[in-house]
């Protein structure tokens, strides 16, 4: 493998972190080397034969919405953007349904509106759409192996946990029991800003704690707390994890922390919006837009191995411009929006077309020689 710049990781870093100007330069906020570590993180994981997964977490619900149900009752909400959702399902489809779950936020009353305003009815759909079987991941199901299917992991959010008729209490030490041993991968996750006021206390976990977070916020500092897993929950799921991986796009995302002084000095509204250093990634990747970082991910999982033999980890198709206009269309067809434009009809991603992301896709695969 070529080092210094030469190195391809190196490419692809320099490559997905183009056209960022829109929401500061966030090449002040990225760690040169880290797609080469996390990569060959994964490769190891994806080779072993223990029962280690990998967490991919996601969920940026960023979008405001009016839910009307059959009756014409309406509510507002916050609703999960385009982004986040393909970058995720790339690595996941690259590393494999045995190796890997998928974390992602869910809220029973939002389902009954409409499949666009859950997202894990969202990431259910698009995978199913591209292939790929899928079920509910659940402690009381571990005894039931099934390598065949990616299992999601409904996580619960702020609203949902303080609903007064919640028919599945979310018993966070099942969870962490089953889970374990396991890493943890954000990408496009919300996350959660410092401090709260002294003195705060967390939500959503039986033993309530204090920690160091304030709400989630979007690049436009509005609160989402509401619509996002409780921050004492995701705390405990990225303290437990044997490696924590991020990937980010706005220094808000879940994380970021690792960087929030450099998030504050370069990001609009980083005094107010940096992720709280209580979620620090051990290994972080910075791109314009997050998909292109699970891209860069997947890709390079299913590039040569780093031995620099002619072995391939998985099938090109599993990301490629069939599968992401797969995604795309899924996503337009169940009116998720794009974060950046609040609609859904162009199926753009943080303001960019199709095309243009299939064409970075491909960029990829050109550098790593896949």
């Amino acid at each position: 493998m070529a080092s210094g710049l030469m190195n391809p990781f190196f490419l692809v870093e320099r490559e997905i972190l183009k056209n960022t100007n829109a929401r500061g330069d966030l090449s002040k906020l990225s760690k040169p080397g880290d797609l080469e570590k996390i990569v060959s993180y994964l490769a190891r994981l994806k080779k072993s034969v223990n029962n280690e997964k990998c967490l991919i977490v996601t969920g940026f619900p960023c979008v405001e919405a009016t839910l009307v149900n059959a009756i014409g009752v309406t509510e507002k909400r916050n609703i999960q953007e385009t982004d986040g959702i393909a970058g995720a399902v790339a690595i996941a489809r690259a590393l494999g349904p045995d190796k890997c779950i998928l974390g992602i936020e869910g809220d029973i009353k939002s389902a009954e509106f409409g499949v666009k305003y859950s997202a894990a009815h969202i990431l259910k759909h698009v995978l199913e759409n591209i292939g790929e079987k899928t079920r509910e991941y659940l402690p009381s199901q571990t005894t039931q192996r099934d390598d065949s299917s990616f299992k999601i992991l409904t996580l619960p959010t702020q609203r949902r946990i303080f609903g007064k008729n919640d028919p599945h209490p979310y018993i966070l030490e099942d969870f962490l029991s089953t889970l374990r041993p396991y890493s943890i991968l954000a990408i496009e996750k919300a996350g959660y800003s410092a401090p709260f006021p002294p003195n705060a206390e967390s939500d959503g976990v039986s033993k309530r704690q204090t920690i160091n977070c304030g709400p989630a916020y979007t690049m436009k500092g509005r609160d989402i707390s509401s619509d996002c897993v409780p921050a004492g929950i995701m705390k405990a799921l990225w303290d437990n994890a044997s490696l924590r991986m991020a990937i980010g796009d706005g220094g808000n995302e879940l994380g970021l922390g690792l960087v929030n002084d450099l998030t504050k000095d370069h990001i609009p509204l980083g005094d107010k919006i940096a992720c709280s250093p209580e979620f620090s990634a051990d290994h972080l990747l910075m791109a314009g837009v997050s998909n292109w970082g699970g891209y860069a991910i997947g890709i390079g999982l299913l590039s040569k191995d780093l031995e620099g033999t002619n072995d391939v980890y998985a099938n090109k198709d599993m990301i490629s411009e069939k599968s992401e206009k797969n995604i795309s269309d899924t996503l337009r067809d169940l009116g998720v929006c794009d974060g950046v434009s609040g609609k859904f009809e162009n199926a753009t991603t943080d303001g960019i077309s199709l095309d243009n992301h299939v064409a970075l896709l491909n960029r990829i695969y050109e550098i790593l020689k896949v």
